[in-house]
């Protein structure tokens, strides 16, 4: 059992680090990590080579965000995705016009909107399978297979919602 008292903490940046900028944007998948006590118990499963990132978030490199989970191989629809949020980045870019860009591509963030901020733009997890190339993209039981979860043993602390976003710089 993990002791409530690390939600209280920031995650360890010990724990994370960044993706080198030549490897922006990057479609990603995975779970914010807001604290220590979610740093501790989303244990990933080493199977799918995960990835513990803190990712810059806006104009103040000092903020990001933490992050672990996967980094997926975006699909030709993505990428002209990517290319889409760069030019509008650009100009200006906000949650309505975010919305608006993914309508394009017959996505959308309706569950998650909560989460955009300049650099991180996220996209509803049931779209998974039409974003990438991955071979577990349409795995039903990614969720248990990412988490090591066992069906026969609840175990609440490990539970935690997956998020898709696309990163950039």
């Amino acid at each position: 059992m993990i002791d409530l008292k690390f939600i209280e903490q920031d995650p360890n940046p010990d724990d994370f680090s960044l993706i080198e900028l030549s490897k922006y944007p990057v479609l990603f998948l995975g779970f914010n990590i807001k604290n220590e006590y979610d740093n501790r118990r989303i244990q990933l499963n080493k199977e799918f080579k995960p990835v513990n990132i803190v990712h810059p978030l806006g104009a103040n490199k000092d903020q990001g965000v933490f992050l672990k989970g996967l980094i997926l191989k975006p699909n030709n629809t993505i990428k002209q995705l990517f290319s889409s949020i760069a030019t509008q980045e650009k100009l200006t870019m906000n949650v309505v016009i975010y919305e608006n860009l993914l309508n394009q591509y017959n996505l959308a963030c309706k569950e998650t909107y909560s989460y955009f901020a300049k650099g991180l733009y996220p996209i509803d997890f049931n779209n998974l399978k039409s974003i990438c190339e991955d071979d577990f993209n349409t795995d039903k039981k990614i969720f248990q297979h990412l988490l090591s979860l066992d069906e026969k043993v609840f175990d609440f602390q490990k539970f935690s919602s997956l998020k898709l976003f696309i990163l950039t710089v």
